[in-house]
């Protein structure tokens, strides 16, 4: 486990990063990680963002990243939404085609 200056160090620049950069860092950083607690079964990480009006349910949707970042600056706003035709996940992205991190899926966004 890192010494509390290196956790410290390590939080102070994740805290720094906009939405983006979070995600894209977030997604490579668990890409080949498995969690599932049986061998024969897939299991993975995945970024998703809550969200909550006044007297309505909390609602969640992952975050999608796209294959390619196109040019957009790094703090563009996520501001796409799809629904996963695959798996039925509710999906959000900067994007109008991103993948859905939970199936492998490409979404096409609003």
């Amino acid at each position: 486990m890192a010494d509390d200056r290196s956790r410290t160090h390590a939080l102070a620049w994740l805290q720094s990063l906009t939405d983006w950069q979070f995600a894209e860092f977030f997604y490579e950083a668990v890409q080949d990680r498995c969690t599932s607690d049986f061998a024969k079964w897939r299991g993975h990480f995945v970024l998703a963002d809550a969200e909550k009006l006044e007297e309505e349910p909390w609602d969640i949707a992952f975050i999608g990243m796209p294959a390619a970042r196109q040019g957009w600056a790094d703090d563009v706003p996520i501001a796409q939404s799809g629904l996963c035709t695959r798996c039925g996940s509710p999906i959000r992205s900067w994007a109008k085609r991103v993948q859905c991190h939970v199936c492998g899926n490409e979404v096409r966004c609003t």
